[in-house]
């Protein structure tokens, strides 16, 4: 009878599980925060309580992981809306290799060695980090790589959101008067930008609607 049970709330949490991911959306599936992973580690250890647990916990857990949805929820809302609260929540794209040149420093910042590099690098059919323009290691711990062949031009992101991305100005050899003239002469406040790239020389806003 016991193993019957078990069975039972098996299925009853593998399709209650189902339902909890699709609730989630495209991103929370797709990509992991530490937000996300709290709440991954979380819900397998409140699913295996219910599981081996008598029926009487049943419905408590399955109302452990509605809230956990909710704050899941609650945490995304925060994080589209208010910039400061997605740097916590998030951790923001680094970039690794810049204009054929690795960034030791940033590597150093998040622990990210050589052998990681090469590894990633091969698994996007690059054989030799010599033919990266750019490299960058991206919130979800994917690798994007921009080659020498295609990209002659480097345009990284300087305002994301309405706050500025200090360490791409620096790389970019550009200063926050040379963004604000711009954005002067656009008649923009620094707020209502979500999004200004730059290669340097040029600015590029995407505007929105």
């Amino acid at each position: 009878m016991q193993n019957i049970d078990i069975i039972l709330k098996t299925i009853i949490f593998y399709l209650f599980l189902i339902v909890l991911i699709r609730m989630l959306g495209k991103r929370e599936v797709g990509e992991i925060n530490v937000f996300d992973l709290v709440v991954i580690l979380l819900v397998a250890d409140i699913a295996t309580m219910a599981i081996t647990d008598d029926w009487y916990f049943m419905i408590p857990s399955i109302l452990s992981l509605f809230s956990l949805l909710l704050l899941q929820k609650f945490f995304s809302f925060l994080s589209m809306y208010f910039p400061k609260v997605r740097k916590v929540i998030d951790y923001t794209p680094s970039v690794i290799i810049y204009d054929g040149k690795l960034n030791l420093d940033e590597m150093k910042k998040q622990k990210y060695t050589i052998d990681d590099l090469i590894a990633q690098a091969r698994e996007k059919g690059v054989m030799d980090l010599n033919e990266i323009k750019m490299a960058v290691l991206e919130s979800t711990g994917q690798l994007s790589i921009f080659k020498k062949e295609i990209y002659l031009k480097q345009i990284l992101p300087v305002i994301v959101s309405g706050m500025y991305i200090d360490e791409n100005i620096k790389l970019l050899d550009v200063t926050k008067s040379d963004i604000n003239e711009y954005l002067s002469n656009k008649k923009l406040m620094l707020e209502e930008v979500k999004y200004l790239s730059s290669d340097g020389f040029n600015f590029y806003i995407i505007e929105s609607f």
